[in-house]
């Protein structure tokens, strides 16, 4: 058999098991979580988003902490038991999905394929430039499916443990294990890959519902415009034309005329583990918007928790995308509504807390794997250069970079910095009755989360 049809056979079993381990395991955690808040309104509408949510925000906590404490063994009699919950559930919503609803997935997967199969020609075996990341996230599934924690570096190997946020790997890494020799590591990535695009568009749909911002809009164009969405860069091209005209040579892709700034579809096809944990960082703040709504205390408290669980999750998918998140969903409890934000303070407090311990053993496995025998801090703190002026101390530079870097992030933040500025200067300038939207924190969310 060819490496082409070898590979194309991996990313589709992939998929398809992915449904049972991602789809049905989100499906039973939502069920789950609804038994424990019966009353709830945020939990008890959009079955199909909330379940993508639940399994790329906290399934990956719960595996890391299974797979860290007793085995692959254990994640997969876990993802067994979910499945075997959720799967009505899931047959329900698969049977609810309209032709459009396939076809938009049909070209996510042809994508995937375009992006990650190799292809057999005369002259060798062709490979897209995706290779340079799949090399890391290949060996990292590979290692979880073959040793389990702690993880080793499997390219150094150097001594003790790697100190690596792998969560997003443990799932791809079961499919690893259950598959044999229909599905390798690679193939097996591009199976959780699949998956973690989903959550995007379901992410939006479910803030847009939440906010009350779909009240203002054709139900009907909703999910199509957040898919066109997704599908929306900054303004490259424009830095292109300036570097051109002034005489610059012009980068192989658009992208990299900066320190890339990754958009929807780009940042699900190179790094799925930090657009989770972008997500799962949103899913604690639509958690915590969710338990501001009621007064009751064991919903409020179930919030808490998801939010805490998604918080962890966070961790373990991307240490960086944690560092702002830690900033972020604070600025972002300041700047909601004043009727709120008392509840919000206290809200989040607790699920930090939860987040904070059940991250206890991925903190000393980071410490450990990447402090060194100094037990310094793993992280370095820098600023990143912009276009063809790179910062350093001497005053002259820092002068020229300042300025720069604010236009390098209008130019990078492109069509989302316009439709942010145009959505607050719309709802100042209607002068309405206040609506859900108003006294919501979540549209302010996406704008302090950028």
């Amino acid at each position: 058999m060819s490496y082409f049809a070898t590979d194309v056979i991996g990313a589709l079993s992939a998929i398809a098991m992915g449904a049972l381990a991602y789809g049905a395991g989100g499906c039973a955690l939502l069920l789950l979580l609804r038994g424990l808040t019966p009353q709830s309104t945020w939990l008890h509408q959009h079955d199909a988003t909330w379940a993508i949510l639940f399994a790329v925000a906290l399934l990956p906590i719960a595996d890391a902490l299974l797979l860290t404490s007793v085995g692959l063994g254990a994640v997969a009699v876990f993802h067994t038991l979910l499945a075997v919950i959720g799967l009505p559930m899931a047959i329900r919503i698969l049977r609810g999905l309209r032709a459009w609803h396939w076809g938009a997935m049909l070209v996510w997967i042809a994508a995937l394929l375009w992006s990650y199969v190799d292809v057999d020609t005369a002259s060798g075996l062709d490979q897209s430039l995706t290779i340079v990341d799949l090399v890391k996230h290949s060996a990292v599934i590979d290692q979880l499916a073959r040793y389990g924690m702690p993880l080793t570096d499997r390219f150094f190997a150097r001594d003790g443990t790697a100190g690596y946020y792998h969560y997003f790997y443990i799932t791809p890494a079961l499919l690893d294990w259950i598959g044999g020799a229909w599905i390798d590591s690679r193939m097996a990535f591009v199976g959780g890959l699949f998956w973690a695009g989903l959550a995007l568009p379901a992410l939006l749909w479910v803030v847009i519902h939440q906010s009350g911002e779909a009240a203002r809009l054709n139900a009907k164009r909703i999910l199509p415009l957040i898919l066109l969405v997704c599908c929306v860069g900054g303004l490259d091209l424009v830095a292109l034309a300036l570097f051109k005209s002034m005489g610059y040579l012009t980068p192989r892709l658009p992208d990299w005329w900066d320190d890339e700034i990754s958009w929807a579809v780009t940042a699900a096809i190179w790094v799925p583990h930090h657009l989770t944990a972008v997500i799962a960082t949103y899913v604690a703040a639509l958690a915590l918007d969710g338990g501001v709504q009621t007064s009751s205390r064991k919903e409020q408290a179930v919030s808490v928790g998801i939010a805490g669980l998604a918080i962890a999750s966070t961790f373990g998918l991307s240490v960086w995308i944690a560092i702002g998140a830690a900033i972020t969903l604070p600025v972002w409890v300041l700047a909601a509504p004043a009727t709120q934000r008392t509840k919000l303070i206290l809200l989040l407090g607790g699920a930090g807390i939860v987040g904070l311990l059940l991250s206890v053993p991925q903190i000393i496995e980071v410490l450990h794997g990447r402090g060194g025998a100094t037990g310094e801090l793993p992280i370095g703190f820098w600023l990143r250069s912009t276009g063809p002026v790179a910062p350093t101390m001497v005053p002259v530079a820092i002068a020229l970079w300042f300025p720069m870097i604010i236009i390098t992030y209008i130019i990078e933040f492109g069509w989302y910095l316009l439709g942010t500025i145009h959505y607050f200067s719309a709802r100042q300038s209607h002068n309405v009755d206040p609506t859900p939207a108003r006294t919501s924190a979540l549209p302010r969310l996406l704008t302090v989360g950028a």
